[in-house]
């Protein structure tokens, strides 16, 4: 007996192993919300129609910086919309709880690590941390979840963790004073990295490195630097470029460089060389760089 009871809570260890986790997942459907009870403090989220989540982008404007809203009920939502604004027929207040809110970011440009709604010590929490890079500007995100009805009562608060990564620090044209064709080797629309002054040697020799003073003054201990070519036809007017690092991840970066063109017959073909300083890219950053072109 005691060997069948041995084998009888190994089986069933097994089967809460390997299992019980065939339904886990995120962003379940209408459907699958009939089979779900809801247990003290559970969070269920739903999958929210693209109509559903137009309304709630659209009232981004009149949220409050840094707040989430639990709303249970047409009233609790109508009670704070313009009257002019009417809210769509399908929401179901029945079955769902509706989160809405938004939280101001350091910069418009990163990278979420979480985005998540958790419960814990009898609360609600809603957790958002992102990785960003440093900008003039801010920027505003819209927090918005449909989930199966909480069975437990209170608020929700909002934790918002934002961890800086790499900047761009400035941007100069470095065509040599004087100097009719650089002496740079490389190619058309190519972008070089610059870690340190032997990288730069990867691309012009001594002394006419010289020509171009601007790479000895930077401060390679905190800074690295980004030079790119790009040759121009003249047919033409070419703006001046923008600039944009996004965070891809913690440890892989986006740089683009982006060009608006206006057809001209006055244009003259023309030869820049840009460089970028940004904050110091260690040796386990990776970097991608493009340019993106637009034609007005």
């Amino acid at each position: 007996m005691k060997k069948y009871s041995f084998l009888f809570l190994i089986a069933s260890l097994c089967w809460c192993l390997f299992g019980c986790n065939e339904d886990c997942g995120f962003g379940f459907s209408e459907g699958d919300a009939e089979n779900i009870v809801p247990q003290q403090g559970d969070i269920v989220p739903m999958t929210m129609d693209s109509e559903d989540s137009a309304f709630f982008s659209s009232l981004l404007p009149s949220l409050e910086r840094n707040k989430v809203m639990r709303i249970d009920s047409r009233d609790e939502l109508s009670t704070w919309l313009p009257d002019s604004l009417l809210i769509p027929d399908d929401l179901d207040f029945e079955r769902y709880t509706y989160l809405l809110g938004c939280a101001e970011l350091h910069s418009p440009s990163y990278y979420v690590k979480q985005d998540t709604l958790v419960y814990a010590s009898g609360r609600f929490e809603y957790l958002f941390d992102y990785f960003y890079s440093p900008s003039d500007a801010s920027s505003v995100r819209l927090i918005c979840g449909k989930y199966v009805k909480f069975s437990v009562p209170g608020g929700v608060s909002l934790s918002i963790d934002g961890e800086r990564g790499l900047g761009l620090v400035y941007s100069t044209e470095i065509l040599g004073e004087g100097l009719s064709t650089p002496d740079f080797n490389m190619e058309d629309r190519e972008f070089a990295l610059i870690r340190m002054i032997p990288d730069l040697y990867n691309y012009i020799q001594w002394p006419e490195a010289w020509n171009y003073p601007f790479f000895f003054t930077v401060d390679y201990s905190r800074y690295s630097v980004i030079l790119w070519k790009r040759k121009f036809d003249g047919v033409f007017v070419v703006s001046d470029p923008d600039f944009k690092i996004t965070p891809l991840s913690p440890v892989s970066y986006l740089y683009e460089v982006t060009h608006k063109f206006t057809p001209s017959l006055i244009g003259e073909p023309r030869t820049s060389y840009v460089v970028s300083v940004i904050d110091k890219i260690t040796d386990d950053v990776q970097l991608e760089c493009v340019f993106n072109d637009i034609v007005q």
